[in-house]
């Protein structure tokens, strides 16, 4: 019996792994809706249904008290006061930083290590990457800090490049790229384009029907397109992603 704690995208799709592999699969998570708040309730919803049909329970705005067991997993005890058996935990609640040594180091942070549009910090021939990274995006005009590979992997390459041109007393290169990752689990292909981030001040523009179970919800801002989430619409990304790079109005 596998206990999956938290209801992050990591959750979405190691459900699915593990019922395929003939565990017994039970969610414990805080929110009140699979996915909160990176995914509006419809979708969650979707999703929930999704999991419920593959045989994954789903245990709501609840939380972990104690891990229970001798020489490894045995039980849980949840705040509602249940206890529940099983002998595999997986965590997919999010994550923390610990910046304190950085900032006492001199660097300036906010919720990550802050950058410009060239990852550089703001100490001299400190530079930053991946996760941790709170930078300027060009594309979106805003301080933003994304938690996805293909971000990692690119911003890597631009801060080793950058770290050369300063050497080298050459130009360096901005950062530019519209991030997009998609997840599949249960049947359902989510992906994300773009500004995806919840309570920032976006329209949504509808597209496709919820109740077929493939849809679009675009995001804009003042017109221009930022963003999106596609369910079971792949084939659309492309055409969003270009939008999003030209700032294109609707």
């Amino acid at each position: 019996h596998a206990l999956v704690i938290g209801s992050g995208l990591v959750s979405f799709e190691v459900c699915d792994l593990l019922r395929q592999r003939g565990l017994a699969v039970t969610v414990v998570m805080r929110e009140k809706y699979f996915g909160e708040p990176l995914l509006d309730e419809q979708t969650g919803g979707l999703v929930e249904k999704a999991f419920e049909k593959i045989g994954v329970k789903i245990i709501r705005e609840t939380l972990v008290e104690e891990v229970m067991g001798k020489k490894s997993v045995e039980q849980i005890k949840l705040s509602s006061g249940a206890i529940i058996s099983g002998d595999l935990i997986l965590a997919s609640i999010g994550m923390i930083f610990n910046l304190a040594w950085l900032k006492q180091a001199g660097l300036d942070t906010g919720r990550g290590i802050l950058a410009n549009q060239c990852l550089e910090t703001s100490l001299p021939d400190i530079w930053t990457a991946g996760d941790c990274a709170e930078y300027q995006d060009l594309v979106l005009g805003d301080r933003i800090q994304l938690f996805n590979w293909m971000h990692a992997q690119k911003q890597g390459l631009t801060a080793g490049a950058n770290m050369a041109a300063s050497r080298l007393n050459a130009e360096k290169t901005a950062f530019s790229l519209v991030s997009c990752y998609t997840s599949f689990s249960a049947g359902i292909n989510l992906a994300f384009i773009g500004d995806t981030r919840p309570n920032t001040q976006k329209n949504t523009v509808l597209q496709g029907d919820p109740a077929t179970g493939s849809y679009a919800k675009i995001f804009t801002r003042q017109n221009v397109v930022v963003g999106a989430l596609l369910v079971n619409r792949t084939k659309e990304i492309m055409g969003i992603r270009k939008m999003i790079e030209k700032g294109e109005k609707i």
